[in-house]
């Protein structure tokens, strides 16, 4: 109440209208910025989006900050970080936009760093890169950082083998201000060692005392693979390897997936992180290394459930570790005085992660080697133990699908901002769908910086994402489409429409590679009604606006859609379809061409009603057409990537 308070007296002073220009008058002592990304976490994973494991740094700041239900990010590591960095689309600034984990470009964008030290801020970073390399010009320091900790000695890295190999990681600083800590009688682990260089860099920002703000970037490496934790933390969400089976647990995770994905998503409506229109989906498909069903917790035998209990709790223990070295930093703040001027943003850079298969590992761990799982002394966590595609489910609870696509558990992230002196009304939740190319715009405009057109001799790409301002005051940002490609995983947001495509096929046949999805997200948040085939014209009408978008940003061309325009005003805009005989026959008969693969041919109204539906035998096709009345009807033909319609004129 002390910050709404202060809001409040500043408005009655000032006699200013509701709207951004509050925030510039307050940009007139600019805001610290806290930018905190976390790595392969799922949408349910902090406590206050339903989550039982114990984040209160973060369940804080929400309460006294601004949720997103449909915050966005692109899916994969380096995708999200090209956005987020830049306000732009991952592909725009891509040096090769086919790869899964590109580099960023150097000559059509600006970074964040780069626009907050151009505007007198003293910039650091605390963790992940994983955006190009020195000897290419694309480490942090070449693009704007002055400070940072992180992978390799350049700290140009991305992932690593081990949370607890100090000679793993490296620190640069500007005129080698800040020194390097070894960690010398102390076990280095990451997790640690990035909440304690953000406090070193805060505090050595403070020393400077010349009223700059600063921007820290707190990109975390967890929860990404190795799953590795300090095991007294982890021993809180299990008895399985705990020596102390006596002491009190946060949650224990020998209830099963199962059971915790209804824990979470029970939680998730009590406190406002889903709506009744949620229904949970089902556990789904392992996806990697072959599309394997998830099966129910109790069909696993003791063995694996053992394994599978000690893994989970080892993630729950990076996520709560995530918490309190972000507490480090929200405690430093509050002590000095800057945490009401300090905008913080937390979010994740992709959902759950199914690599490493459905159990994370092939082969169930013994009992009695479970309690040195993701330990410095554990040789089995090298190079790797994963978390794995039945507890990934459960992260992102109560979506489908994960990290790589593009349905809503794949991308959909938790997202706080914590701004005291601009959220009016705070521990509010946003519905309106945001992207991370919305950050940077967000900033632009709090700090009230002129976005530039070039910069150090090379042209900017104007941003595109939209300002955030009018969340923070109860208002709306205006209405647009969101783009989404990964690996020729397809969506776009529209209308509160999605479409959405995924690059392999379902086990059970249900539903094949490439398969032509529609959802309707304000009925159907989940994903769980596909309505490509009851409003084809809507269908097609996304499909041609993604295309339009994938081009525009450079999306490679064997990724986009083929897709036949429809034009109703002509009798039949497909030159592939002939038609045999009279209008007045009991049926028509089309010569279809240019179909391969399994294809299927759809009579509809014209206001899209399905009438029939049948897969096309041969390039001859019936239709009846006695139970017909007189009118126009649309045909719509249709394999895994193409989609044809036609106007059909029935005359008795």
């Amino acid at each position: 109440m002390k910050h709404q308070s202060y809001f409040l007296a500043i408005i009655g002073a000032c006699l200013l209208m509701w709207n951004s220009s509050i925030l510039r008058v307050r940009a007139q002592t600019p805001p610290n910025v806290v930018l905190i990304l976390v790595d392969d976490l799922g949408y349910a994973d902090f406590g206050c989006y339903g989550s039982e494991i114990h984040t209160p740094t973060m369940d804080s700041l929400a309460a006294q900050g601004l949720r997103y239900r449909r915050f966005y990010n692109a899916a994969r590591c380096s995708p999200t970080r090209c956005a987020l960095l830049t306000g732009l689309y991952t592909h725009q600034v891509a040096v090769n936009p086919a790869q899964s984990l590109p580099n960023l470009r150097t000559d059509n964008n600006l970074t964040l760093a780069e626009l907050l030290s151009a505007n007198g801020y003293r910039t650091y970073l605390s963790g992940k890169w994983h955006l190009g390399k020195l000897n290419t010009l694309r480490d942090p320091f070449n693009r704007g950082f002055q400070h940072g900790f992180g992978m390799g000695n350049n700290v140009d890295g991305a992932n690593i083998k081990s949370f607890w190999d100090i000679n793993e990681y490296g620190l640069k600083s500007l005129n080698n201000e800040i020194p390097w800590d070894p960690y010398t009688g102390t076990q280095f682990y990451q997790t640690d060692a990035i909440g304690d260089y953000s406090v070193d860099f805060i505090q050595h920002h403070n020393g400077k005392n010349d009223n700059k703000p600063f921007f820290l970037y707190m990109a975390f490496n967890a929860t990404h693979w190795p799953i590795h934790a300090p095991a007294d933390v982890a021993d809180k969400y299990t008895d399985v390897g705990d020596s102390d089976t006596a002491d009190v647990d946060v949650f224990r995770y020998e209830v099963g997936w199962d059971s915790t994905r209804r824990f979470r998503m029970n939680k998730q409506l009590a406190i406002g992180a889903i709506t009744g229109e949620y229904e949970m989906s089902e556990r789904g498909d392992a996806v990697a290394p072959a599309q394997t069903p998830i099966p129910a917790w109790e069909t696993l035998d003791l063995k694996r459930q053992k394994d599978q209990v000690r893994r989970m709790a080892l993630y729950a223990a990076m996520v709560e570790k995530i918490d309190d070295n972000i507490k480090k930093v929200v405690d430093l703040l509050n002590q000095t005085h800057q945490l009401d001027n300090t905008l913080i943003i937390i979010l994740a850079d992709n959902g759950g992660n199914y690599e490493g298969g459905l159990f994370g590992n092939p082969d169930a761990r013994e009992e009695s080697d479970l309690a040195v799982m993701g330990q410095p002394n554990d040789p089995a966590s090298f190079p790797r133990v994963n978390v794995g595609s039945g507890w990934a489910n459960v992260n992102n609870t109560p979506f489908r699908l994960y990290k790589h696509f593009v349905h809503e558990g794949g991308i959909r992230s938790p997202a706080i901002f914590f701004y005291p002196q601009g959220i009016q009304n705070p521990g509010r939740w946003e519905d309106q769908p945001t992207h991370l190319i919305d950050v940077v715009p967000t900033i632009v405009e709090l700090i009230g910086a002129q976005y530039p057109s070039t910069f150090e001799s090379h042209p900017v790409l104007p941003m595109e994402g939209e300002s955030l301002i009018p969340h923070f005051q109860g208002g709306q940002i205006p209405e647009r489409q969101i783009f989404q490609e990964h690996e020729s995983n397809r969506a776009l947001f529209k209308d509160n429409y999605k479409f959405v495509t995924k690059n392999f096929a379902f086990s059970d046949g249900s539903s094949p590679a490439h398969e032509l999805e529609l959802y309707n997200m304000g009925t159907d948040p989940c994903e769980l009604n596909n309505l490509a085939t009851v409003e084809p014209l809507r269908l097609q009408e996304m499909m041609i606006a993604w295309n339009t978008k994938a081009q525009e940003v450079g999306v490679p061309n064997n990724r986009l859609l083929t897709i036949v325009s429809t034009n109703l005003d002509a009798d039949f805009e497909w030159t592939g379809i002939q038609v045999l005989g009279e209008s007045h026959d009991l049926y028509r008969t089309l010569r279809l061409n240019q179909i391969h693969g399994q294809s299927t041919i759809t009579l509809r109204s014209l206001a899209g009603k399905q009438i029939s539906r049948a897969k096309i035998q041969s390039s001859l096709v019936q239709i009846p057409t006695a139970s017909l009345g007189n009118g126009v009807y649309v045909l719509q033909v249709e394999n895994s990537q193409k989609v044809y319609y036609a106007k059909f004129t029935v005359s008795h």
